[in-house]
């Protein structure tokens, strides 16, 4: 599959995507982040993104992502991101566009984004607890 999607970015001439299959290290991760204007959850339909919350969507809090069980738990659609339905690529180009022609809605998931997660998932916030058990 990695063969197909390298041919499709040389075939519709895509200047701005960038394919990286390889592991990256941490500071190598957040330099890539840094540089991308949107980030993007997992989409594929499968049992385990039905039941758990990827690591990703705690690293950039994704602007874009599955409408799945354990995402649909800390995220609310068009609040702190655009919720996309599983396997559907269709929807995922529309929540896209939809952020690329809206700067105010895009401005608004981002910073409630940023408010979600230092009030529930900041280190502090989730090693609080555990600390006052010591």
């Amino acid at each position: 599959m990695e063969k197909e999607v390298k041919q499709q970015i040389v075939d519709l001439d895509l200047k701005n995507v960038e394919l990286i299959s390889h592991e990256l290290s941490f500071s190598e991760l957040r330099v890539k982040m840094l540089e991308c204007h949107l980030s993007l959850g997992q989409f594929e339909d499968n049992p385990r993104l039905k039941r758990t919350i990827p690591h990703k969507a705690f690293e950039s809090l994704n602007m874009v992502t599955a409408k799945a069980g354990g995402i649909m738990e800390i995220l609310e659609d068009g609040e702190n991101c655009l919720m996309v339905n599983l396997a559907d690529s269709r929807d995922l180009a529309d929540k896209i566009l939809t952020l690329k022609n809206n700067s105010e809605l895009m401005t608004k998931l981002i910073i409630n984004g940023v408010d979600l997660f230092k009030k529930r998932f900041s280190i502090k916030i989730i090693v609080e607890p555990i600390m006052r058990l010591m």
